[in-house]
């Protein structure tokens, strides 16, 4: 069965430990994915870290979705 996360904002801190738990304590082969929604690009964080998880574990992926992204943002 594969795992869903959503997540927004600062919430995100608790779906990144359980991430961080199923990935790296656990070594859970199911698929992980993550939404990870904020208003706009100027707060994104965390992104350097689901990114080194996403190229370490292949069963991970993630997508930032934005509200307000200004025109620079490259991204969902």
């Amino acid at each position: 069965e594969d795992l869903l996360f959503l997540a927004t904002g600062s919430g995100a801190s608790a779906v990144r430990c359980m991430i961080d738990h199923a990935l790296l304590e656990r070594h859970t082969t199911k698929k992980l994915k993550l939404y990870f929604g904020l208003t706009s690009d100027f707060e994104v964080f965390w992104q350097d870290h689901f990114a080194e998880l996403s190229v370490k574990y292949p069963n991970f992926s993630f997508e930032i979705a934005l509200f307000k992204p200004s025109e620079n943002w490259v991204g969902a």
